[in-house]
């Protein structure tokens, strides 16, 4: 086994092997006696079967799992889809809902929340039920920033409380739970159960053929040298402009050296460039950590590579629509770079681009950084258990939650990653090198995924961004002190969740 691609966060998120065929020496001297080592169990061993502990013959008698979820296009297949069709994750998330009832006797009742142009209505859906009392659903699958914000009101059980459960297993995100883990306590877990946690994951993407004809050196080289640098970017989009629709005048028609947005495209660069905002003290508690010199040095950086002649700033939309503008320009042939969430590989405009495109990990803050980075949209979906589930169900909650999540890993995660993600959405093995350094360094910050706790802190930096003003040392001075009260809040709120 010669080449190991562990997917797994910065702080052990998942983990997904690659291997790859022992080669033979060409010079090395062999005689007409032959001898075969039989390969170890742990050779042949496929990477993902990772196994639960769960014991064998559990029989919930047909018991029906209420799961709640959005049916926005972002999460709509994560749970349930419809039937088989031959695309090789949907039916792969249909053949592990099979096994699981089967495995188990239950059957998977999902319950898809309409949109309605609000990230919070699954939320709100269940936070609505829960303080009725009414015990309308059993399983939540909600974003990360809106189900723990809400996890604040009382509205999960603890998951270290529930029967089975085992958190410490390599298919459930150990950066996640190292985040929002509290003396004892989690209300929500995510891993190999959601397919967002790489879906929502912060790449760049380049165009070859642009990078081609401007005599530029595809980025794969940089990333490994550890060359790939906020400064790298400028370099190369610096100058970069073209007025392609001859109308003098700089539009969506034109081409730029670089494709972003002021708004959840600015949100990467705190985890990419390693500026935390909450790490812990030594009780565990949350402690506001900003490193205001450093956000500021970096947001001078992104101000650069913003108001670069190269660049496009497409302005942020409701629901995030300027994400579909991004990449329909960026497919369209009118810019050299984007950055985008992995999901937006998987769309039409990407799969008919006439041009092929490389994926590499966003940028580092300098050389001197060890590793890259890679922000989870803020959006990625958690999974809880709700407060109105009896303590005589935890075992068949738990049982449910572990055998989907393994079940996912050992056929969900290498469907889309090794299948689609890698031979249907991607165009060579360098980037399949590069996928591996990005999924490898997924993480996320407790500072984000509990934004809504606190006072919406990593939006600065979007209005910062879009403002064009390095205002960074008089905003955050001054949030200091504001920060310190709703940190304390958080804490209060979660010692008392802790000791109910």
């Amino acid at each position: 086994m010669k080449h190991i691609a562990a997917i797994v966060t910065a702080l052990s998120m998942l983990i997904l092997l690659c291997a790859c065929a022992d080669q033979t020496d060409p010079d090395k001297e062999t005689t007409n006696i032959q001898t075969t080592t039989a390969p170890s169990d742990e050779e042949t061993k496929s990477p993902y079967d990772i196994s639960d502990d769960l014991p064998a013959g559990l029989n919930y008698d047909g018991r029906v799992i209420n799961v709640v979820s959005s049916d926005r296009s972002w999460w709509i297949d994560e749970v349930t889809v419809e039937q088989q069709n031959g695309e090789v994750v949907n039916d792969a998330v249909y053949n592990r809902n099979l096994a699981v009832e089967a495995r188990l006797n239950l059957k998977i009742n999902n319950i898809k929340i309409p949109y309605a142009n609000s990230n919070s209505s699954t939320v709100d859906a269940v936070r609505i039920s829960v303080q009725a009392g009414s015990p309308d659903y059993d399983i939540a699958f909600v974003n990360a920033y809106q189900s723990l914000y809400n996890s604040l009101n009382g509205i999960y059980h603890n998951l270290y409380d529930i029967g089975y459960l085992d958190l410490t297993k390599p298919y459930w995100a150990q950066g996640v739970n190292q985040a929002i883990e509290f003396r004892g306590a989690q209300y929500a877990a995510t891993g190999s159960i959601a397919l967002s946690t790489m879906r929502f994951a912060f790449v760049t993407i380049f165009n070859k053929d642009i990078f081609d004809e401007n005599n530029l050196a595809y980025l794969y080289e940089p990333v490994r040298e550890h060359k790939w640098t906020l400064d790298y970017q400028y370099s190369l989009v610096r100058d970069f402009y073209f007025d392609i629709n001859g109308n003098n005048r700089e539009d969506n028609g034109d081409l730029y050296g670089f494709i972003t947005n002021e708004y959840i495209s600015s949100d990467p660069y705190w985890v990419a460039c390693e500026v935390p905002i909450l790490g812990r003290d030594a009780d565990g508690s949350y402690q506001y950590v900003l490193n205001i010199e450093k956000l500021s040095d970096m947001v001078d950086k992104l101000l650069t590579l913003y108001n670069a002649t190269g660049t496009c700033v497409i302005v942020h939309e409701t629901a995030d629509a300027e994400q579909n503008t991004m990449r329909k320009m960026f497919s369209e042939g009118h810019g050299a770079m984007v950055t985008l969430r992995l999901m937006e590989v998987e769309h039409s405009d990407m799969r008919n681009m006439e041009s092929p495109y490389g994926i590499v990990p966003m940028p580092k803050y300098n050389e001197e950084q060890e590793n890259y980075h890679t922000l989870m949209h803020d959006q990625f979906t958690v999974v809880s258990v709700t407060a109105t589930v009896l303590e005589e169900d935890f075992d068949v909650m738990g049982a449910f939650l572990e055998a989907m999540a393994s079940e996912s890993h050992r056929t969900v995660i290498p469907a889309y990653y090794e299948s689609a993600l890698k031979y249907k959405y991607s165009h060579d093995p360098e980037s399949w090198e590069m996928l591996d350094i990005v999924v490898e360094n997924i993480t996320t910050d407790a500072g984000i995924v509990y934004t809504s706790a606190l006072s919406n802190i990593h939006h600065n930096l979007r209005t910062i961004m879009g403002s064009g003003t390095n205002t960074v040392t008089s905003r955050f001075k001054t949030l200091s002190k504001v920060m310190e009260r709703v940190v304390g809040n958080l804490n209060n709120s979660l010692e008392e969740l802790a000791n109910r």
